[in-house]
């Protein structure tokens, strides 16, 4: 049996654990990004009815990004909400917002955000032009 060494790099900040990748000597396609599902569905659907069907994540993606989270995976519906199937959440805002506050505190993060709608939904008017305006 061929055992592997689990990765030894266990940052002492999770918030900044990019600080210590060396950029200049690693290949991008060498690091493993962790990311999460449906990332901000914290406060989708009601609690305790819908929310245990459709909810993916308890904590904001501004919580997720500070734990070490770099891949964000957000679904969103045609008004600009977050949606799981038929559940919706917050506006793309909020998302917005969160990564915004996480990147002023950090200096050396990146973040890979996949944003598409539910299978068969229109994309939102104009998104892609509302999300170089807002992340550049």
């Amino acid at each position: 049996m061929l055992l592997r060494r689990a990765c030894t790099f266990k940052p002492a900040d999770r918030k900044k654990w990019m600080d210590d990748l060396h950029p200049e000597k690693l290949k991008i396609n060498r690091i493993c990004w962790p990311g999460t599902h449906d990332s901000a569905t914290d406060r989708i659907g009601i609690p305790l009815v819908t929310r245990p069907f459709a909810q993916c994540q308890s904590l904001s993606v501004y919580h997720q990004l500070v734990l070490g989270t770099r891949v964000l995976g957000i679904r969103v519906q045609k008004d600009r909400r977050v949606c799981h199937g038929i559940l919706v959440t917050y506006s793309i805002d909020v998302v917005i917002k969160d990564i915004k506050k996480f990147l002023s505190e950090t200096h050396s993060e990146i973040i890979i955000l996949e944003v598409r709608t539910e299978y068969g939904h229109d994309v939102p008017p104009g998104f892609d032009k509302y999300l170089m305006d807002h992340l550049g």
